[in-house]
């Protein structure tokens, strides 16, 4: 029937083809071709008016509801979203969301909207649809303007009405604060808990002469794994520049792999065993990369006598994990006794 090739059998099939096709189905009632077709098959009788008043969206919706369905023809709102929140920013202004409005039905769907309560100013609809009704024949967006204050102590409720010819839907908004951002949890929260200092507060704690010697032991017990490492039986044949790589990595990842496991048990969680030895294998790899790798860089400027010796490599870490913790008292200056205490 419709220019298109669609075809309807039944009465209801042409209120199905208006929810679907509705534009196609406008057109063909203004060109007066949908009149002329009922007049050839004698129904003229339920033919479209050509005089009748109203826009083309509104001449076709009268005359789909004079038609003998077996159903009812007509509207079905549907909103979304059902519930809108709206999450504040530090110092206020203004924010602009948008509620969907569907015609999930057949007919023109007319819709009215209003706010509640009627102290809510701070939910703004626009001036296009505040007390003028909204026409839907599939979907209309409507605009909505959120005001957010400087400063928000208490969360705020609103309501968006929506009262139609096919329902009535009520739209919560809620207005509250922006949540504190979630932050990755510190080294510190793997050995004290929740709620433990975090890292750079916990270097800052130590005073100057405590974090200088254990620089330095740090240092020399770093350079101790990497020789002991170095003479574990694998990989000695290879022609491999010093220190060598695979023995320290093996060691190093046994290490980490043991902190690892010594953390997840002490924080209780078992079953996260397995994953945290795996990761912390992994660090303990690459954490021996890159002490190999600085040793490869540095050692040989003590020459070739004292870069083989372990007491010159061992001097050497020693000097870098005492430069390491001068440098931590630039980044985490010592606090006052004082303030510790308090």
């Amino acid at each position: 029937m419709l220019k298109t090739g669609t075809s309807c059998r039944t009465w209801d099939d042409l209120l199905t083809v208006s929810a679907q096709r509705w534009e196609a189905l406008r057109d063909e009632l203004t060109s007066g071709r949908l009149a002329a077709f009922f007049a050839t098959n004698r129904l003229g009788d339920l033919a479209p008016s050509a005089d009748a008043p109203g826009t083309p969206d509104e001449r076709l919706d009268v005359w789909l509801a004079l038609l003998p369905t077996t159903r009812p023809s007509l509207p079905e709102l549907d909103v979304h979203p059902e519930t809108l929140t709206v999450r504040a920013v530090a110092g206020g202004g203004v924010t602009r969301q948008v509620l969907a409005i569907t015609n999930t039905g057949y007919r023109l769907l007319r819709s009215k909207l209003s706010v509640e309560p009627s102290a809510a100013a701070w939910i703004r609809l626009s001036s296009a649809f505040a007390g003028t009704p909204v026409v839907t024949v599939d979907r209309t967006e409507v605009p909505l303007e959120i005001v957010i204050p400087e400063n928000l102590a208490a969360p705020k409720l609103g309501t968006v009405v929506i009262e139609s010819n096919g329902g009535t839907r009520r739209v919560t908004v809620r207005l509250e604060r922006l949540p504190a951002p979630e932050s990755i949890p510190e080294l510190s929260s793997a050995i004290y808990g929740e709620g433990g200092p975090d890292l750079l507060e916990l270097v800052a704690r130590q005073p100057t002469g405590l974090r200088l010697a254990l620089g330095t032991l740090g240092g020399l017990a770093v350079r101790s794994l990497v020789a002991l490492g170095g003479l574990l039986p694998i990989g000695l044949g290879a022609t491999e520049a010093l220190p060598r790589l695979l023995g320290p990595a093996i060691l190093f990842a046994a290490v980490g792999s043991a902190i690892g496991l010594a953390l997840t048990v002490k924080r209780r969680e078992a079953r996260d065993l397995p994953p945290a030895g795996f990761a912390g294998a992994c660090a303990g790899v690459l954490v021996a990369a890159i002490v190999v790798a600085l040793g490869r860089a540095v050692e040989p400027a003590l020459g070739p006598a004292l870069s083989r010796s372990l007491w010159g490599s061992g001097l050497l870490w020693a000097g870098l994990g005492a430069g390491m913790a001068g440098l931590s008292l630039l980044t985490a200056p010592p606090r006052p006794v004082a303030e510790s205490e308090s």
